[in-house]
């Protein structure tokens, strides 16, 4: 059975979805998402205006407060601008209170020009390799690494001895595999970053799964993130695969528009052919009641307690 979770990039569409709308919206049916069956429920950072919230993490506690089992993380940190001991701070103290719920996720994207200074003074966006080299000192203070080479030992993060978070790599790049390995996470493979064909995927998700069972003796959480909205309406599924078209998204595995019955015979197709039992929805939405009945109704189409 597939498990699905949930991609939520707090889109707002003023004058009819404001900032305040999605949170509150959110706080209100965050246990309806872990009472429909969803595995865990993920918020991106991106610095945008039209984004609900420049830094998910501060609502992480409160959204893991407000249901009871679900997994509350964010999709993903973009560790070129944030200073490891301080992300390694924030959610070791989270983890600790809430235990097996929180999900760690990392990407290295960018930011606009204008965030670039007040975000560390940077001239330029950082290169591939500074990401690197900051999730490798971020990881030193979550795993507590003891060893020479990591100049940091001697700082300790309390809670010291708290139950980590899930720790997750998101991306769409070959080059994250090996990272995903060397730092024991597991791997968020994301279908609308890219324009590799699936069969392509396929192999990079054998390849690490591969690499990581060569290393630990057992295989990493894969999953997949897609775009989707799903509907009954004609209307709303019509509107949506005219903005997917205007992508070249349309019809491809990028993102699945259509009625449940649809978009559940996609995302299983999409599922099977890469190999994962794990599915990232990010619901596409122009108001807060299609994203409401997008969720509700793939959930009660897919998930086990429905069928």
């Amino acid at each position: 059975m597939i498990s699905l979770s949930l991609l939520d990039f707090g889109n707002i569409y003023p004058p009819n979805v404001y900032a305040h709308d999605v949170i509150n919206h959110l706080f209100e049916n965050i246990q309806v998402f872990e009472d429909l069956g969803y595995k865990r429920y993920w918020m991106s950072e991106h610095l945008d205006s039209n984004i609900a919230w420049a830094s998910p993490e501060h609502l992480i506690p409160l959204l893991a407060g407000y249901s009871s089992t679900i997994k509350i993380g964010v999709a993903g940190v973009l560790m070129k601008y944030h200073t490891p001991i301080r992300i390694a701070q924030a959610f070791t103290m989270i983890s600790s209170i809430y235990p097996d719920r929180i999900d760690l996720g990392l990407a290295k994207g960018d930011i606009q020009e204008i965030y670039l200074k007040p975000f560390g003074d940077f001239e330029k966006h950082p290169n591939e390799e500074y990401f690197y080299s900051q999730v490798k000192e971020l990881m030193g203070f979550m795993q507590h690494d003891q060893t020479e080479e990591f100049k940091y030992k001697d700082i300790q993060i309390q809670p010291y001895g708290a139950k980590m978070p899930d720790y997750w790599l998101l991306g769409s790049s070959p080059s994250l595999i090996q990272l995903a390995v060397d730092y024991k996470t597991n791997f968020c493979l994301s279908l609308f970053h890219t324009d590799r064909k699936l069969t392509e995927l396929s192999e990079t998700l054998s390849r690490f799964r591969e690499l990581f069972f060569k290393r630990y003796g057992h295989l990493p959480v894969v999953s997949i993130a897609l775009q989707v909205n799903c509907s009954h309406s004609d209307y709303i599924i019509s509107k949506f695969n005219k903005e997917m078209a205007s992508k070249s998204w349309k019809n491809n595995h990028k993102a699945i528009c259509g009625k449940p019955s649809e978009v559940n015979d996609r995302i299983l197709e999409i599922a099977d052919t890469l190999n994962v039992e794990e599915v990232v929805l990010m619901n596409a939405y122009h108001s807060l009641e299609e994203k409401s009945e997008s969720i509700r109704l793939i959930a009660e189409k897919m998930l086990k307690k429905y069928t």
